[in-house]
């Protein structure tokens, strides 16, 4: 059975009204480390108008409780799990129980790496001039504040770069996966975030710590090198992790990768491109891990599908001038030295018939074919930009070749380069995705990176094997769904091998963005 993963958040945001929601509401996570609430939120707005702020943390309450529709928790108690620490710390004082139990509450001075760090919440936050949270008195303990059933909650762990270099790309993820909370999450589901700082080192910290709190499940890291870091751990462990990384060569017992294989790409576009009546093709790839797949990939799926890899050259991705490796592979020398033997030779002739045709042959600059139809360029942003329109600069007519790519062409402004406009792509259905766009601009106020909905749909996928089961654990049999199911980026399942296989469509590249010009499939028994 097809499970899809994003309908129950279309149906439970239509039973909110407009006044329900707030525009400038931005959700919050759970916990951090040290199990207080986490605001991630962009471009976030703070006031010191004490009434705003009771008004603002009454809509949000209600919104919550509507949203998760709480049954085995009160509207208020459920709700106040999203308010600021400081506000939640209070109400918490004034509770008999909570005085009482106040001195066998496990402060962790010393946890490892917090998310509440000054360091981390630089990282987090995207407005330098927001004003400080109001403090908590320094005679009050700094509390684990623990969850009122925690002994009910599943725990989920998603391990993001929410500091260093790759922080953007980690909060959006976070943004995403908040999203996801909100749209489909019930009181009994907990998402547990923790900072890699983007490092190996950083990852096998956090997931350590998850684990000692109790997460059944792993969402994360997004990079390669840090799942390699935390595989012994998964497997002594014996925990599930779907990691973000598309690193097909990672893949290990436990362990299932979420993002978009450049294999499976090139398997796509290839395919099409045969319908096409495309058979010669020509390919240039950086030299890297990266590139090296795509060979392999080319190498496999070309002639499976009936054509030949005529010319292929690799480049440094480091050196910045690719007109070499484009010489080459247009046999740029070889054409522009025949235009010059056949006007010599024309010259010699010296007829008129013969003084006519060398009168054509003036504003060339070479002469013949290149020996390719369509030719690969696996690459993106300025690397793509600086590399296609070089084609043209050694006189290859670009309505005489097909350019085609993989999914990092999926960038705005893409059809602003005139040498890539009616190049073709695989990648995920915009269609698909828009609803997931629209609502993370009107929350966040700005467009998801193009990774994020990795973040919402792993989540939601979390949430969905949770809700399967008759006891408080994850029902991991349901990764195994042969019909797969249906997110943010459409249709994909899981392999044997843990790698995630997507219905991808084809894209070409207009002026004013992309057109679908093969829709992905709907179910599994379309796909190979």
């Amino acid at each position: 059975m097809l499970i899809f993963l994003s309908s129950c958040a279309e149906k439970q945001i239509e039973k909110l009204s407009s006044n329900d929601l707030n525009e400038n509401f931005k959700p919050r996570v759970l916990e951090n480390s040290s199990n207080t609430p986490l605001n991630t939120s962009i471009n976030t707005k703070k006031t010191s108008d004490s009434k705003l702020i009771s008004d603002e943390e009454e809509t949000n309450r209600k919104r919550v409780t509507k949203i998760y529709q709480s049954s085995s928790l009160n509207d208020n108690q459920f709700s106040d799990r999203f308010l600021k620490p400081e506000v939640k710390l209070k109400k918490q004082h004034k509770n008999s129980i909570f005085q009482k139990d106040i001195e066998n509450l496990d402060y962790n001075k010393d946890q490892g790496e917090s998310l509440n760090s000054k360091n981390d919440n630089d990282a987090l936050t995207y407005n330098k001039n927001q004003e400080e949270e109001p403090s908590i008195s320094k005679n009050e303990p700094n509390l684990k504040l623990t969850p009122e059933i925690s002994n009910s909650k599943i725990k989920v762990g998603l391990l993001l770069p929410l500091s260093g270099s790759n922080a953007e790309l980690g909060t959006a993820m976070l943004n995403a996966a908040t999203l996801a909370i909100f749209d489909l999450s019930d009181e009994n589901f907990e998402l547990l975030p923790r900072d890699t700082g983007g490092t190996p080192a950083g990852s096998i910290n956090a997931i350590n710590e998850l684990i000692s709190n109790g997460a059944e499940m792993i969402l994360g890291p997004v990079f390669s090198n840090s799942v390699k870091a935390i595989s012994p751990i998964v497997q002594s462990a014996n925990i599930t992790v779907i990691a973000f990384s598309n690193d097909s060569s990672i893949s290990e017992k436990n362990i299932y990768l979420l993002g978009f294989s450049p294999e499976q790409q090139i398997e796509r576009i290839v395919s099409f491109a045969n319908t096409q009546g495309i058979i010669n093709y020509a390919a240039v790839v950086p030299e890297s891990a990266y590139g090296e797949k795509i060979i392999k990939a080319i190498e496999k799926y070309i002639p499976m599908y009936g054509g030949r890899l005529n010319k292929l050259e690799k480049y440094d991705i480091k050196q910045g001038d690719y007109r070499d490796v484009i010489k080459k592979i247009t046999d740029y020398e070889e054409r522009k030295k025949l235009l010059i033997d056949s006007r010599e030779k024309l010259l010699t002739q010296g007829d008129p018939v013969a003084l006519k045709a060398l009168e054509r042959l003036e504003e060339k600059e070479t002469m013949g074919e290149v020996n390719f139809e369509a030719i690969l360029i696996p690459e993106g942003g300025a690397r793509l930009r600086s590399i296609a329109p070089l084609l043209a600069f050694y006189d290859v007519d670009p309505r005489s070749i097909k350019i085609l790519g993989t999914g990092l062409w999926d960038e705005p402004g893409i059809g602003l380069e005139p040498a890539l406009v009616g190049g073709w792509f695989a990648g995920p259905s915009p269609e698909v995705g828009e609803s997931f766009r629209k609502k993370y601009r009107k929350v966040y106020s700005t467009d998801p990176h193009r990774l994020a909905s990795l973040s919402y749909d792993a989540t939601a996928l979390a949430i969905v094997l949770s809700r399967n089961s008759n006891q408080n654990s994850i029902n991991l049999s349901i990764l195994q769904n042969s019909s797969g199911f249906t997110g943010v980026d459409g249709l994909f399942r899981f392999n044997k091998e843990g790698l995630a296989e997507r219905g991808l469509a084809v894209l070409e590249i207009n002026k004013k963005g992309l057109k679908i010009i093969n829709p992905s499939p709907q179910v599994f028994n379309v796909l190979n």
